[in-house]
């Protein structure tokens, strides 16, 4: 099957299209770094502020934040310094210097760069002594010691060495009401009679008098007493017993004469 020279035309031209493009990014990239870059080397102590973030320093240390997490992470722990100094001719060999004057110290930072992922990382060495000639010059300088305001991916930042969570990420509280516990039915309480003592001796009294008990211990007494107090049928037993022994002395008389 042939393919019409219409359509490889067409497709030559979109590709030589989206080459363009991507050369014009890559190269107004690299000339937004080096004007950056350029704005800020050998110019000496430059002071960071901490109002304005378009100030020189500010934007070159945003940017550089932008593209080195080392960087940023180490702002955001210790905070912005007073002011910067950059030196050198181009960003692969550029010096960036930090000078924190409350602390009396510095800190010097070299980039490093990963030509095969096309990033930059900024290799922090210090903290270093400020000696007094340094501190004469940068002291001066109406930089913030508060911290420095930046604008870094299009959001402001304010480092200061202490940790600002952003407003959109705050979570407000839900609150849970507690639930009430489920209400308890009151059970009805079964009252004890009381016996009047009164009473209980007008029992006690009466049961002596009729001999019929009334709990468990004059029945135990009363069987006591029914075990020990003879019965008509025993006294009958004993009369005849004693008749029948005075027939035989009797009997036993008359024999005898």
């Amino acid at each position: 099957m042939r393919i019409p020279e219409t359509s490889i035309s067409i497709y030559r031209s979109t590709w030589s299209y989206l080459t363009c493009l991507i050369l014009a990014s890559l190269c107004l990239g690299c000339a937004a770094r080096h004007a950056t870059f350029s704005s800020v080397t050998e110019k000496g102590f430059l002071p960071v502020s901490g109002t304005n973030p378009f100030m020189g320093a500010n934007l070159f240390l945003a940017h550089e934040m932008e593209e080195s997490n080392y960087l940023y992470n180490f702002l955001r722990k210790e905070g912005s310094p007073r002011a910067i100094r950059v030196s050198g001719h181009t960003p692969s060999s550029s010096l960036l210097e930090l000078y924190y004057v409350n602390q009396l110290t510095l800190y010097r930072a070299t980039p490093q760069i990963d030509l095969v992922l096309g990033t930059r990382e900024w290799m922090i060495e210090g903290p270093y002594p400020i000696d007094r000639q340094t501190y004469q010059k940068v002291h001066p300088l109406k930089g913030d010691s508060r911290g420095g305001l930046f604008e870094i991916f299009g959001k402001r930042e304010l480092l200061d060495g202490h940790f600002h969570p952003s407003p959109t990420r705050a979570i407000s509280p839900v609150f849970v009401p507690t639930p009430k516990p489920p209400k308890r039915k009151a059970s009805k309480r079964v009252k004890k009679k009381t016996i009047p003592q009164e009473k209980l001796e007008a029992t006690s009294s009466s049961a002596q008098i009729t001999g019929t008990p009334t709990n468990f211990d004059q029945q135990a007494l009363f069987e006591a007493r029914k075990r020990m107090t003879p019965t008509a049928d025993d006294n009958q037993t004993q009369k005849t017993k004693a008749l029948e022994s005075a027939l035989q002395q009797a009997v036993q008389a008359g024999h005898s004469k």
